[in-house]
């Protein structure tokens, strides 16, 4: 098996991203300095010598956000799995971060909802014993000492 060339163009899904840009598909010659990565972030300063995309080989996911120049720019969906951002020409700052706010809510809800079951027994738990207390205790007032 070939690995892929690092020169080969990769394909971007809104057609209307391209928009504004000229010039014959290819490898730009960028220059780029990671600034910070985690599992949910990407920081980078990117030097780009004419407006186009870069290329994240990371998975797309719509819970993806960008910031180019402090700016929220658009995730694009690049052959159908990867992440790119269109970047003008010159040093760009770059920000990637995830945030599957979704799952955080679900978290939320589930441990909510789990705290609630465990008041709802506890309170029903000492409901319980307090009804067999007073049982016991009509019971030994109504039988006769034998004295």
């Amino acid at each position: 098996m070939t690995p892929p060339r690092l020169d080969t163009t990769f394909y971007i899904h809104d057609e209307a991203a391209l928009a504004g840009l000229t010039g014959t598909p290819g490898k730009l010659d960028a220059a780029w300095t990671l600034a910070k990565f985690t599992p949910n972030s990407v920081h980078v300063a990117i030097d780009m010598p004419e407006p186009g995309f870069v290329l994240h080989l990371d998975n797309f996911d719509r819970f993806w956000s960008a910031r180019v120049n402090g700016e929220p720019a658009t995730v694009y969906r690049a052959n159908f799995t990867f992440k790119a951002l269109k970047l003008p020409a010159g040093r760009s700052f770059v920000t990637l971060e995830y945030d599957a706010y979704p799952i955080k809510r679900g978290w939320i809800a589930y441990y909510l909802a789990f705290v609630g079951l465990l008041a709802a027994w506890w309170i029903g738990a000492g409901q319980v014993e307090g009804q067999s207390h007073l049982a016991r205790h009509a019971q030994s007032a109504e039988s006769p000492t034998r004295g």
